[in-house]
């Protein structure tokens, strides 16, 4: 079994879901269950509001402090600043706008070695990836599931 580091950093985060897909060179959508790892769960999280961490290399540093459970929004798990309510328009309880960054490590099983693997993400805006400290790609697509290959 293989362990690797994904870092993603996002701008304006909204609900998303995560997973690696790995396909015997298919489209995406037609992986089968086996070929999906989830990763659903307790992600490393850090808001980044003096948006510094691309030029200070967090998608090398050791993981964040705080966690955040994925999939899920940084607003329903009280991650941000109190906003009060307003008349017109739709109020976050807990608003941030910024860039914010995840972290998780995945377990990859032998038997996926030599096989295509995609990282694919939903609901999320300005997006860049790492995969071992190594950059493979930036979305910015809200509408649009986003992937990144991880295989080269």
């Amino acid at each position: 079994m293989l362990r690797y580091s994904i870092y993603w950093f996002v701008t304006l985060l909204t609900i998303f879901s995560a997973t690696a897909q790995v396909t015997k060179n298919s489209v995406l959508p037609e992986a089968k269950a086996e070929y999906v790892i989830s990763l659903s769960g307790q992600w490393k999280f850090r808001f980044d509001p003096q948006n510094e961490g691309i030029e200070k290399e967090w998608y090398l540093i050791a993981p964040f402090d705080d966690t955040i459970l994925l999939p899920g929004t940084t607003d329903e798990q009280g991650k941000g600043d109190p906003e009060s309510p307003q008349i017109g328009r739709f109020t976050r309880i807990h608003a941030y706008r910024g860039a914010a960054w995840y972290q998780t490590e995945v377990e990859i099983p032998n038997y996926f070695k030599g096989k295509r693997l995609v990282f694919s993400m939903e609901r999320t805006k300005v997006t860049k990836v790492w995969f071992d400290g190594k950059p493979v790609g930036e979305n910015n697509s809200l509408i649009t599931t986003q992937q990144f290959e991880l295989t080269s």
